[in-house]
């Protein structure tokens, strides 16, 4: 008589399968989860600039304060969000631990003339890998600076 059932070795090959795939599988997802938080920081993002480019259209000059935009924003939980008042007039999101992506407001010299761009340590290659996700693009657009990588978007 024939028992019914799984023999153990059968088992161990499907677990060892779903491992294999499992292993494949994860990294990617990860990737896209990052991604999808980014997309939704990058048009909060552009958001954020296109009301400080009318703020300036106005008054002449770029807001000092984020209450000064004609938009309310709050930050995403998944981010550290930064808006500079000093001269540098920028919004920063910092995903803690893995990237940062700035927006910067007036339009500064070369090579950072009015560029939107993702930041990670150039050491970090995991980093740089979701920054080039992130923006699709390839190249550090400032590649002698040795301590930072940065990828326009």
């Amino acid at each position: 008589m024939k028992e019914k059932g799984f023999s153990l070795i059968e088992l161990l090959v499907v677990i060892l399968i779903i491992s294999i795939l499992l292993a494949i599988l994860l990294p990617k997802y990860e990737n896209i989860i990052e991604k999808v938080y980014a997309v939704k920081v990058m048009s909060l993002g552009k958001a954020i600039k296109l009301s400080a480019e009318r703020y300036y259209l106005i008054h002449g000059e770029y807001p000092d304060s984020k209450d000064q935009l004609d938009i309310e924003w709050k930050c995403p939980k998944e981010f550290v969000c930064v808006f500079r008042e000093d001269k540098l007039k920028k919004v920063t999101f910092r995903r803690t631990g893995k990237y940062t992506l700035i927006y910067s407001f007036i339009r500064r010299e070369e090579p950072y003339t009015n560029k939107d761009y993702c930041v990670a340590p150039k050491n970090n290659e995991a980093r740089n890998d979701i920054c080039k996700i992130i923006t699709g693009e390839d190249d550090d657009f400032l590649p002698e600076d040795t301590s930072w990588s940065r990828y326009e978007f």
